[in-house]
């Protein structure tokens, strides 16, 4: 696994210790930290290395809007956009405010599992 430093905050207060790790030949996961940079002191992850971090944009300095995915991506939508606000410790998902950062995972898993789910037919029998 390769260790690698990205998206910094435009402060350079925040940033993302990235892992990155190989699924398939040729698809690699990003998995991702966000850190504070000057203590190292945690901000965000997620604990499934199965969630990979394609993007990350600082709206503000302590504002940061990542573009997530699941491996495998068999599910719909195939990414999430999460909104989290290092000072307030505020999330969103999608536009949807999460209670705490630390529930953000569970809450993608179920958007995952609903996902995954094959749409029931609305026609009759």
């Amino acid at each position: 696994m390769a260790l690698d430093f990205r998206y910094p905050s435009p402060d350079d207060r925040y940033g993302f210790r990235i892992s990155s790790w190989e699924a398939r030949m040729s698809h690699w996961i990003e998995s991702a930290e966000l850190i504070e940079v000057s203590t190292e002191e945690h901000v965000f992850s997620f604990s499934d290395t199965n969630w990979s971090l394609d993007n990350a944009v600082w709206d503000s300095p302590s504002v940061v809007r990542l573009t997530v995915r699941k491996y495998p991506g068999n599910h719909t939508p195939p990414d999430f956009t999460v909104v989290l606000d290092c000072e307030a410790k505020t999330v969103t998902v999608d536009g949807v405010p999460v209670a705490k950062p630390h529930l953000v995972e569970s809450y993608l898993d179920e958007q995952v599992r609903k996902g995954r789910q094959k749409p029931k037919s609305h026609l009759p029998g």
